[in-house]
């Protein structure tokens, strides 16, 4: 019995089925009812999945892992990078939280597009150590070389968001 799927019949009349549900096309993006988005893409992880697939080194799939984000690194509208290119660090010997490696990442070396991540639902701090160590394999989080001063960056929109508090 032949697959449906690959029956041209039932590739025209879903092309076709498609075509009356899709409201505007661009060269980069359908625009369509998001029962419609979410029967084709499935859940968070299909999508993750699919991303991850074309050899992308994203971080681990979790609360700061949102379907937004997935689509924002999609598009390249956030910072990605190819699990080719990433070099895997040492245990760091100094600790930093993951708003200070987000605002330093962001300040030293990714800039535009950003990381994509919303303030409060950062990603794991494995994966933003990982992408510090491709960066700079000998900064003092791994290496524990530094001055007796620390300075980090942190944020504006972090210092403005606790301060109004």
């Amino acid at each position: 019995m032949e697959n449906i799927k690959n029956n041209p019949l039932f590739d025209m009349l879903s092309k076709n089925i498609l075509s009356t549900f899709v409201l505007q096309e661009d060269s980069k993006n359908l625009i369509m009812p998001l029962k419609l988005a979410n029967m084709l893409l499935g859940n968070k992880r299909n999508l993750y999945n699919s991303i991850k697939s074309y050899g992308l080194f994203l971080p681990k799939l979790g609360n700061a892992v949102t379907a937004k984000y997935l689509i924002k690194v999609s598009k390249g509208e956030a910072f990605w990078i190819l699990e080719k290119d990433v070099k895997f660090p040492p245990e760091e010997k100094i600790k930093f939280t993951k708003t200070d490696l987000v605002a330093y990442l962001e300040d030293k070396h990714i800039s535009n597009p950003s990381l994509g991540f919303d303030p409060q639902n950062l990603p794991n701090r494995k994966w933003l150590l990982t992408l510090l160590f491709t960066f700079e394999p000998n900064h003092y989080v791994f290496t524990a070389i530094h001055n007796n001063q620390v300075n980090v960056d942190v944020p504006i929109w972090y210092y403005k968001l606790y301060i109004t508090i």
